[in-house]
């Protein structure tokens, strides 16, 4: 059910730009667990780095941030989401990941 349901996620808006850089929000996510596997984190982390701004995908952000006019804070709704199928050690690293 766990992957079905990140698939539908990263279907539905993983292909979009991630706000305004040259990458897609799918691409982003893997490109920080590439990084993590090449710094040898453990596998709790990596999934973490992959799955970070999984906030940005269950919520309606505006493809345009300066159109956002409120603070969705996706780490926390990310990393809530996340606590649903993950332990601690992924949903952690979510939550934290804006303020380090």
């Amino acid at each position: 059910m766990l992957t079905a349901t990140l698939q539908a996620l990263f279907d539905r808006r993983g292909s979009e730009a991630y706000f305004g850089e040259a990458v897609t929000m799918a691409e982003h996510g893997l490109q920080a667990a590439h990084f993590a596997t090449v710094c040898g984190a453990p596998d709790a982390l990596v999934v973490a780095a992959l799955l970070h701004d999984v906030g940005h995908l269950v919520e309606q952000v505006p493809n345009d941030l300066a159109d956002w006019v409120t603070d969705a804070r996706h780490e926390l709704v990310g990393a809530a989401w996340l606590s649903q199928y993950f332990p601690a050690s992924v949903c952690d690293p979510v939550r934290l990941h804006v303020p380090a």
